[in-house]
């Protein structure tokens, strides 16, 4: 026996009025009614019989015109609390403004996508070529900005549905597999400099990366038990862990600075300003001279 269609699902009340609420095309729509509810419950019937005559009144389903700009100005605006917006996601948002500027907000399309990720790929005179998986991050951020673009009411249900459904990503093969022997290690190390000496140690011995090993802070270092927290803001799994190398790392560790706020400290006992760039320049001269090749990331000594 089929079961009766509940007539309260898509009507609600708040305070002295009836709402009813129903989907179109992957948007969900509310009406006031007012304080009749069997008003609000004929009507409602009506909105669900044109829905499945597809009859639904234009004005209800109609999205205003907004450009890519102005969806990337408003998605700009929300990401600036965001941990990667500084470092990555503010020139991923600059990057499609820029291609897609005049584009409406509502006509992109899969089509459009595709072919910009071509693009991508092959290069241009002032843009260089990038990995197919790299195109994964952009395509990434565009689909969250449409996503929130449904939300703000920038784009119709119907365009996030084909951007989901019909974009496939590239496979993502960038699993680094490679990591050093024993006599490597040896190598290195006596191939690295003071000044680094100690972070590729700790590199070697727990794997963290390098904003975590610079954002090392003595306080979070308990020479008793061994163990190295990680706070929460240093750890690009947005997760505390802990390492205990501190048996190992330890006699390392003394020959740092004074004991100020940071382990790897400056001359103004803040946080080290070494950058990926400077420290990929200090890890290549040793590991250029033992001949060990590899991509010069400190997360990988490990």
């Amino acid at each position: 026996m089929a079961k009766k269609k509940d007539e309260t699902k898509g009507l609600y009340q708040r305070g002295k009025n009836w709402f009813i609420r129903y989907t179109v095309a992957g948007k969900q729509i509310r009406e006031k009614v007012g304080t009749d509810e069997m008003l609000a419950k004929r009507l409602l019937r009506v909105r669900l019989g044109q829905i499945e005559c597809d009859k639904i009144p234009a004005e209800l389903t109609a999205v205003k015109k907004y450009s890519m700009a102005d969806l990337c100005d408003k998605y700009d605006t929300y990401c600036q609390n965001q941990k990667s917006f500084k470092k990555d996601k503010r020139y991923k948002i600059a990057g499609i403004k820029e291609r897609f500027a005049s584009l409406p907000a509502n006509k992109m399309s899969p089509n459009i996508v595709e072919a910009w990720r071509v693009e991508m790929i092959a290069g241009t005179k002032d843009k260089k070529a990038v990995d197919p998986v790299t195109t994964n991050r952009w395509v990434a951020v565009l689909k969250n900005m449409l996503t929130l673009g449904l939300k703000w009411k920038y784009i119709s249900g119907k365009t996030l549905y084909e951007m989901r459904s019909d974009i496939e990503m590239f496979a993502d093969n960038d699993n680094r597999e490679r990591y050093l022997t024993e006599e490597e290690c040896t190598r290195l190390l006596n191939a690295c400099v003071p000044r680094i000496l100690p972070m590729v140690v700790i590199g070697l011995h727990t794997g963290l990366r390098r904003g975590s090993v610079l954002g090392m802070t003595w306080d979070k270092v308990d020479f008793y038990s061994g163990i190295i927290t990680i706070p929460i803001l240093n750890s690009k799994t947005a997760k505390q862990c802990t390492s205990e190398c501190l048996t190992v790392c330890g006699q390392y560790l003394n020959i740092c600075p004074d004991m100020v706020n940071f382990v790897f400290a400056g001359k103004t006992a803040n946080r080290l300003p070494t950058s990926e760039e400077n420290l990929k320049r200090h890890l290549k001269s040793p590991i250029s001279k033992i001949f060990i090749y590899m991509t010069c990331v400190i997360h990988l000594l490990r």
